[in-house]
């Protein structure tokens, strides 16, 4: 075989593992030398807070500009963000460089958007000024877009709340009200165009730095104040939470139990009865709370009884009525019975034929002359009864 032919043999069956394993190999060593470069740092994400490595590359005589470098598998991304030294950057490019590592562009950040959703969910994000021309707003001045005094535009994280955001909403940052005019969300980061607007004092908290602010009003809604429980029951709790009468979906709940030896609750809010006694059961979110007080009691002791009403013997081919009455220490109770009829062993028999029941009541007829047993069990099983009867010859 000639050394080509090995050579292509060889790619052909081994070249996929050999490229992984030099591709798993550099990474490693990547892994161990980016320790020792000058301007590695660790540092931590804005949202969700996290420790990455990152090697901070200064290519620009822009000091808001710097390019960075990072492990493949980091958990970096265009429109993430992360503190270094005392200041807030955000990555606004970034390329997958041959499966090894990141490669990428940082902007400083200045600072960020802050709103408040219907559930009374604050979110706040990062952003960037951007220097490439969203609108047909502003003049070109060689590579940089000179907007308006009055307007901005800046860059956010794309992500499912920020894909949300609207022409017309409002923020407070730079210690001024801006309203959104244009939004761009098709590209990694969502663009936006905002223009000054007039402070309201009647609705924009300064303070908090959100526009539009209504402060939330959370209540939880159950449908019942007291539960009673027997030893070893369940019980599923479905609380309703509401911020200014808009229903949250899903939310977040805490369960506490007073006396987890009486009942415990878990993180769904499902009850179990576990001794004797009382317990209150509390609910918060956010800082709200409501209270259900529970009772959990042993099972009652019974001491059920039943009596087959009705003849001790049918006539062959004739039929009779039978009824049943249930007792609890000798007291009437309201049970259900299913009559059945076997012969004096509990076996099934041709004596006798139910032709009907209901109501605790049934028809018989006889069949064949003898003895058979007319029996009724209670439907959960909890007592049974039964009366011998007789077939006769009709003669």
């Amino acid at each position: 075989m000639s050394y080509k032919d090995k050579y292509l043999r060889r790619d052909t069956f081994y070249g996929d593992n050999i490229r992984e394993s030099r591709i798993q190999e550099t990474k490693r060593k990547l892994s161990q030398l980016m320790y020792d470069v000058p301007n590695y740092f660790r540092v931590e994400k804005f949202s969700p807070k996290k420790l990455i490595d990152i090697i901070i590359t200064d290519d620009s005589d822009n000091q808001e500009l710097k390019g960075f470098i990072t492990k493949i598998d980091e958990d970096l991304f265009a429109g993430d963000s992360f503190y270094w030294s005392n200041q807030l950057w955000m990555v606004t490019h970034y390329d997958e460089m041959g499966e090894i590592y990141k490669s990428g562009k940082l902007r400083l950040s200045p600072s960020t958007l802050k709103w408040i959703d219907e559930y009374g969910t604050i979110f706040e994000y990062p952003f960037a000024f951007l220097t490439d021309n969203l609108s047909n707003f502003g003049v070109a001045e060689g590579k940089v877009i000179s907007l308006l005094n009055d307007r901005r535009n800046i860059a956010i994280k794309s992500t499912e709340e920020s894909q949300a955001l609207s022409v017309g909403q409002r923020f407070i940052f730079d210690e001024a009200v801006w309203k959104v005019i244009s939004i761009n969300r098709l590209n990694p980061l969502i663009e936006i165009v905002v223009e000054s607007d007039t402070i309201d004092p009647n609705r924009d908290n300064m303070e908090l730095r959100i526009a539009d602010y209504v402060k939330p009003n959370y209540e939880i809604i159950l449908n019942q104040t007291s539960i009673s429980l027997t030893i070893g029951e369940t019980y599923q709790l479905y609380p309703t939470v509401e911020n200014n009468g808009e229903i949250i979906p899903h939310p977040t709940l805490l369960y506490t139990s007073s006396n987890a030896d009486i009942c415990s609750v878990d993180e769904n809010g499902i009850l179990t009865a576990l001794a004797d006694g009382m317990a209150t059961i509390s609910i918060d979110y956010k800082g709200v709370s409501v209270s259900i007080e529970l009772m959990v009691e042993s099972s009652p002791s019974h001491n059920y009884s039943a009596v087959i009403n009705g003849d001790d013997f049918i006539y062959k081919s004739r039929s009779k009525a039978y009824t049943c009455h249930f007792y609890d220490d000798n007291q009437s109770v309201l049970l259900d019975g299913v009559f059945s009829v076997t012969d004096l062993e509990g076996n099934p028999t041709t004596l006798a034929t139910i032709l009907s029941q209901g109501n605790n009541t049934c028809t018989v007829r006889g069949d064949v002359i003898g003895y058979f047993l007319l029996v009724v069990t209670e439907t959960t099983g909890a007592i049974t009864v039964n009366k011998k009867i007789a077939v006769k010859s009709a003669l």
